[in-house]
Formats: structure tokens, C-alpha cells, sequence
């Protein structure tokens, strides 16, 4: 394996109490199929629309053939310094924009191989997703998080792309999906970081986010917390 296992990122993570939660399945676990995609097309450059909590630009940096990562976002991500402690992130490079046409704009200038949709899944007041890939496709391939969500569906659909487990969808522009079908054959949930998290105590990650400013915010990350130590036995 030339990356960083999901399980060695959440390990990672562990000492820092602000984004410990972050080891749940939700944040994690997903980012293994997007390092095996990077991988098996050798990729050296990839763009990332969504930042969010930055893992999945981590995860991707530690593939062995990536060069640079660069992600994208109209706000700073909230634990940027924090993984920069635990983490090599000298292949990332962080932009903040003021909206998603100087994305498209900063994008258009550059060469990938790869470009990562993970921004507003919104179809009002426009069709962000669409947007997003017609902004991305001039690279040739293009990987897609929530792509159950329809909007994204539609665009596979209308483009014919194809569907990663039940959560990613990919579309290449010389329509070989050969590694859609090697990593659909050997998609798997390994246990093994189920036994990793419940050796830790949530429960003062749970009271800070029940204090927390952001009320839809700390709402959704306590629901997948809590979803996911009942999950595994929690």
C-alpha cells in the first residue's frame, strides 16, 4: 500500500482533542477508495473542489505518486493548522475563494489529472454539481463524492459515468471505467478501525459539540458520532 491506511490516519488523529471525532467512518474511512483511485491511475496532480475538513487532501497527498494536491473552498478549513501538526501536508495547497466562478477561473490555468467534487451538492439557486464538473471536465477524469445524491446521479447518467461502492461516482473522458470494476470487486469494511476507535472516550468531544456556537454544525457531527459507536458496538 502506497498511502496512508485509514486506519494510520485515525491514529493521527487521536491526540488532537479538537478533531478527534474525525476518525469516525464517515470522515475516514470513505477517503481509501479516493487513495485507491489516485493510485491506480498514477495521478501526479489533482484538484479538489470542497476542502471541508481537509482529510480527504491529506489522504490523497500521502499517495506515493502524487506531486500536489490542490483544494479549494470558499472558507478556510476549520482544522487546517491542526492537521498540519500531525500530518506531511507540503504537497497541499490551500485556496480560499470568494466564490465558485474564481475557482473555475484558478483551475482553467493549470495541468491535472485528476479533479475531486466534493463542494455543494445544491441544485438552487443553480446546479452546483453541474457547474462544478463542466468547470473540471476539459482534465479527462473526474471523482465525485455523494454521487447517491441526484444531482450528481443525473450527471453520471447524462455523461455516462459510473457509480464506486454506494457512495463515489467517476467519469473519465476515454470511457474506460476498468478500475471502477477492480474496486467495486474488492470493496470491503474492515473492521479494523472499529477496533481502533473503541479504545477512546467521546464523551468530551459530545459535550464540546453540544456547546457549540454552530448549532447545525455540532447537530450533524454528533449524529455520525453517535451513529457510528452504535454502528460498532459503542
Amino acid at each position: 500500500m502506497d498511502y496512508l491506511s485509514y486506519t494510520e490516519i485515525a491514529k493521527k488523529l487521536v491526540p488532537i482533542e479538537r478533531i478527534k471525532y474525525l476518525i469516525t467512518g464517515t470522515a475516514v474511512r470513505p477517503n481509501d477508495i479516493l487513495q485507491k483511485v489516485a493510485s491506480l491511475l498514477e495521478v501526479k496532480n489533482i484538484a479538489e473542489i470542497g476542502t471541508g475538513n481537509g482529510i480527504s487532501a491529506v489522504a490523497l497527498a500521502s499517495c506515493s505518486n502524487v506531486r500536489n494536491v490542490i483544494t479549494f473552498d470558499i472558507r478556510e478549513s476549520h482544522y487546517r493548522n491542526e492537521l498540519s501538526e500531525v500530518f506531511d501536508t507540503t504537497k497541499i495547497k490551500f485556496f480560499v475563494t470568494k466564490d465558485s466562478k474564481e475557482i473555475y477561473k484558478f483551475i482553467s490555468k493549470y495541468d491535472f489529472d485528476l479533479a475531486y467534487i466534493d463542494g455543494n451538492h445544491n441544485l438552487k439557486p443553480m446546479n452546483y454539481p453541474l457547474q462544478d464538473f463542466n468547470a473540471v471536465k476539459y482534465i479527462g477524469k473526474v471523482l465525485f463524492d455523494d454521487a447517491h445524491n441526484e444531482p450528481i446521479t443525473q450527471i453520471l447518467k447524462d455523461n455516462k459515468g459510473r457509480m464506486i461502492g454506494n457512495r463515489f461516482g467517476y467519469w473519465c473522458k476515454d470511457g474506460n471505467y476498468d478500475i471502477v470494476d477492480k474496486i467495486n470487486s474488492t470493496l470491503i469494511w474492515d473492521e479494523e478501525i472499529a477496533h481502533t476507535t473503541l479504545k477512546y472516550d467521546y464523551s468530551h468531544i459530545i459535550k464540546s459539540l453540544e456547546n457549540d456556537i454552530d448549532k447545525k454544525y455540532a447537530e450533524e457531527k454528533l449524529e455520525k458520532l453517535r451513529s457510528f459507536k452504535i454502528k460498532v458496538g459503542g
